[in-house]
């Protein structure tokens, strides 16, 4: 219980602390940037990239269209093969990872928009992005035990992401959401009371 509680208060102080790096002009210029593209892409490495296809699914959900890649040539691919009407969002905690690098510079090359998800501070992935949404910095490179922290500050700024995106258009989105689920989960039944949704009366 002493873990759960310390790891729990962990989990807190990262999601204060990416609050506070959160700007008003950054995050709507990200969402400005997302919601004007016909496609977006998402890259990462290694365990972000669950974050990503995270990302990708909500998105999917609400018929924006999006994808991503974990296999580093479909990557270089993707990011050739991208052009300037559809945007990248690049999520890397050092910003200094080569393969996402190498990525943003195929990306620049054809004028894609670059939304970088990084750490707070000077970095290479940060001066080539076209907007930076800060994360938190609790974690050293090599002596950290699991990226607890800046896990949860990705996956809260790219919640927030989504969420802005989502309240643009909130009542389609939510029309479109709901619609698809209930065809798709016609025949699911939920014997737990607690998450039943209940039928609404005219």
């Amino acid at each position: 219980m002493n873990i759960a509680s310390r790891i729990s208060n962990l989990h807190l102080e990262s999601i204060n602390d990416t609050l506070s790096l959160v700007h008003h002009d950054s995050l709507q210029k990200a969402v400005m940037l997302l919601n004007h593209s016909k496609n977006a892409h998402v890259f990462a490495i290694a365990n972000l990239n669950y974050a990503g296809e995270e990302f990708v699914f909500k998105l999917n959900r609400i018929n924006k269209k999006a994808k991503i890649d974990p296999i580093q040539d479909n990557m270089f691919q993707n990011a050739l093969m991208a052009t300037s009407d559809e945007c990248a969002i690049c999520l890397s905690y050092s910003g200094e990872t080569p393969t996402l690098l190498k990525t943003v510079n195929f990306l620049k090359r054809n004028q894609v928009p670059v939304i970088a998800i990084t750490s707070l501070g000077s970095n290479s992935l940060t001066k080539m992005a076209d907007v930076t949404l800060n994360i938190t910095t609790r974690e050293k490179s090599f002596s950290k035990i699991a990226g607890f922290s800046s896990l949860t500050s990705i996956n809260l700024i790219l919640d927030i992401l989504y969420s802005c995106l989502f309240n643009l258009n909130y009542q389609d989105n939510l029309n479109y959401k709901v619609n698809v689920a209930k065809q798709v989960e016609t025949n699911r039944v939920i014997d737990n009371e607690i998450i039943t949704e209940k039928a609404k009366k005219d």
